[in-house]
């Protein structure tokens, strides 16, 4: 049986290379071979596979057709199944693992998924990042890590987040980020409290606030109506006017008081 040994060496297809490897050799066969590994095993087998489409077709396009049927190569990925492998395996690297090593495992290890570009791993890691359920679905992301303090800088979950794959921002486990974000929420509204308690020594004591006694309060605001009649306004101000001094009310507020009468008069 004529056949030719194929296999994609890295997990991130680059199609300039399987075009060289393939269209020499075109001629001698119709096999693809694609390695794999069971989690746990250092044993690398081989998938055998049998070229499907017409000859007419490049075989570039027939191998990554063939391959995306059988579940071989993604052209897809979700930010949860990124999760699962990150629990399954394991690749966090403690409580964290870097974007960059991220990117490694995926182009090195053959019991990954077989992503058909780096750009389906930035993807799922932006979308995790983004989902309010990242809990229990994905994962949080960090700056970095400070050693001296023991916390992450620039933590954020539930939030748009653009990221690099060549940079050093950390995925940092859902429970681990959820601590630090609580204790840094309750220290946030504990300097800046909301509520009338302040807590001094362990105890409450409720904020005194001294309220002025309608019986003993100075008036400030006086409320009049006043009926007048349109073809004598001016003559009827006078009498207002009379009215308002006599009950001893500031200047301020007469003239406010007659403006408002006069806005009311010429509507």
């Amino acid at each position: 049986m004529r056949r030719v040994d194929f296999g994609i060496a890295r997990h991130f297809v680059d199609k300039k290379q399987i075009n060289q490897v393939i269209l020499p050799v075109q001629f001698f066969g119709t096999i693809i071979l694609t390695p794999y590994q069971e989690v746990g095993s250092s044993d690398v087998q081989w998938d055998e596979s049998k070229m499907n489409g017409s000859n007419q077709e490049a075989y570039l396009s027939r191998v990554l057709k063939k391959l995306t049927s059988q579940s071989q190569l993604y052209n897809d990925f979700a930010s949860s199944e990124l999760r699962i492998n990150l629990d399954r395996i394991p690749l966090w690297r403690g409580d964290n693992v870097s974007v960059r090593q991220l990117r490694e495992d995926f182009a090195k290890y053959l019991y990954l998924p077989k992503l058909s570009s780096a750009h389906l791993l930035q993807q799922a890691i932006e979308s995790g990042l983004s989902l309010v359920s990242w809990q229990k679905d994905s994962f949080a992301y960090a700056e970095s890590f400070d050693e001296e303090n023991a916390r992450y800088r620039g933590l954020r979950a539930g939030t748009q987040v653009l990221i690099s794959l060549d940079g050093y921002g950390l995925l940092v486990k859902p429970d681990v980020a959820e601590i630090q974000l609580s204790k840094e929420r309750a220290e946030a509204e504990a300097a800046n409290p909301t509520t009338p308690y302040l807590s001094t020594g362990g105890s409450s004591e409720k904020l005194e606030v001294n309220e002025a006694d309608p019986k003993t309060a100075k008036r400030t605001r006086f409320v009049g109506h006043v009926d007048t009649d349109a073809t004598r306004f001016f003559r009827s101000t006078d009498d207002i006017e009379k009215e308002i001094l006599k009950r001893n009310l500031t200047v301020q507020l007469m003239e406010a008081y007659l403006q408002t009468l006069l806005a009311q008069a010429l509507l």
